[in-house]
């Protein structure tokens, strides 16, 4: 049976020389009748072969902890490096994604990878750990420190807003019109709010800016068609002293 089950594979050599000990301790020395000594020769080839057997396991097995153990110090590193960046230059939503690719993979390898040294293990695990807390602290910063931004932009630009709709109806052509041009350069300098917000307040202040230059440009139409229709009545005029004149 011990034969078949080296033969086959699966089971472990070291197991089943602990086996063959065990049944060789009961066959030397039995009150039986047969090939004993036949018998514990059997026996004694069959321990030499789980004997090398088992050392070939053992060594596969060093080898199999040996890369397990590049393997985590691999992950490890590179959450670390990530964690070394300036959380300034961080692209925040791939690097989300990477950490939790990188934390995946860990805990695969945890269930399905060979069993570490528990001291190394724990080492790793505290590396890992370390590194994924200061990234999940810069990432709450930065995006504490964006809500910050989105709020004081939507201040400035409602305040801008607030001062465009002051002067729409403003028949002060020049000065507001430059007045515009300033608010346009702070909105400029105001920095983003959130998209929804910033696109209706966009929207109200191209509607007060609209609302005073088209006025001023009919104003200036109107103006233009003034002028010429009195060029053409002083063209007439002249036309008719020329013919007047005229010998």
């Amino acid at each position: 049976l011990l034969e078949t089950r080296h033969r086959a594979g699966g089971a472990s050599a070291s197991d089943l020389r602990a086996t063959s000990r065990a049944v060789r301790e009961r066959v030397v020395g039995a009150a039986a009748v047969g090939d004993l000594a036949a018998l514990e020769a059997r026996l004694a080839a069959l321990d030499a072969t789980l004997s090398e057997a088992s050392a070939e396991e053992a060594q596969a097995q060093r080898a199999a902890v040996d890369a397990a153990v590049a393997e985590r110090t691999a992950l490890v590193e590179r959450i670390e490096a990530i964690a070394a960046r300036d959380p300034k230059s961080i692209q925040w939503k791939q690097t989300t994604a990477e950490v939790s690719e990188l934390f995946d993979r860990w805990q695969s390898h945890q269930a399905s990878g060979p069993r570490l040294p528990k001291s190394l293990s724990q080492q790793l695990w505290k590396r890992f750990r370390d590194a994924r807390a200061t990234l999940d602290k810069h990432r709450r910063e930065f995006y504490a420190g964006m809500d910050e931004q989105h709020r004081a932009a939507r201040d400035a630009k409602t305040r801008l807003v607030e001062r465009a709709e002051a002067i729409q109806d403003s028949t002060d052509w020049g000065p507001t019109a430059r007045a515009y041009r300033d608010l346009m350069t702070e909105w400029k300098a105001a920095g983003r709010a959130p998209r929804e917000v910033d696109d209706k307040l966009w929207a109200r202040f191209r509607a007060a800016q609209d609302k005073f230059f088209n006025a001023r440009n009919a104003v200036n139409d109107e103006r233009d068609r003034e002028f010429a229709e009195n060029a053409k009545a002083k063209d007439a005029l002249i036309a008719e002293y020329d013919g007047q004149i005229d010998p």
